[in-house]
């Protein structure tokens, strides 16, 4: 029978996952092969939802990270290629609710794992972030400002939500780290292009250097069992 991996490693797609999976290659990473894997789940709230689910069903891990990009609302002080920890995932609309209501049963709020969260700031120097998750892509500058005041988000991204929702329905304690890679605007998309490899890089660098201290994540996992 093969072995669960104790981490699972997620992004949306595969180049998001590029930097990290040739870190994992390398000395001193290559002693955990078999215990970390790497997936790509899929692009959007939807797609990452039936990737991560399925992902998590077959491998059985004991930690879930997501690495990826955001876009970064203009009011929030996170540079552009700067990576943040996610600490609250929302899922996001700009309308009114006399416009557009989420319906009171449907989740709305999640959170990522307060003590693998706080252990990977200690190795890093990154910031926490509040994460909204709109259906899609915000262009309009108006628009953006309007979701970013009612989520109360710093940044936002397509696939978070739906990856912490899945962890959270299994019971597996879940991380993220994303790079900034645009402001949330009408430039955005252009900024994505220019910014958004180096972005992912960051954020899968923070994630190897908190890797390399095994005594770290080995004993917050112990701790779980």
């Amino acid at each position: 029978m093969e072995k669960a991996p104790k981490i699972l490693i997620v992004a949306a797609w595969p180049p998001e996952l590029g930097r990290i999976r040739g870190v994992l290659r390398t000395a001193p990473y290559r002693k955990w092969r078999g215990q970390i894997e790497l997936q790509a789940v899929g692009v959007g709230l939807v797609e990452a939802a039936i990737g991560t689910t399925a992902a998590l069903t077959r491998r059985k891990p004991q930690l879930l990270i997501l690495v990826g990009t955001a876009g970064a609302f203009p009011t929030a002080t996170l540079d552009i290629a700067k990576a943040a920890i996610v600490s609250r995932v929302t899922l996001g609309s700009p309308e009114k609710e006399n416009v557009a209501q989420i319906p009171t049963p449907m989740p709305r709020e999640v959170s990522t794992s307060v003590r693998f969260s706080a252990s990977l700031a200690k190795s890093s120097t990154l910031e926490t972030a509040t994460v909204v998750c709109p259906l899609a892509i915000t262009r309009s500058s108006r628009r953006a400002k309007e979701l970013s005041k009612v989520s109360g988000a710093e940044l936002e991204n397509l696939e978070v939500f739906a990856i912490a929702q899945a962890a959270q329905r299994a019971k597996v304690p879940f991380v993220a780290v994303l790079g900034v890679a645009n402001i949330v605007g009408p430039k955005g998309a252009k900024q994505w292009l220019d910014h958004g490899e180096a972005a992912a890089a960051n954020a899968c660098h923070a994630i190897a250097t908190w890797l390399r201290d095994e005594r770290v994540w080995k004993g917050l996992l112990e701790r779980r069992q």
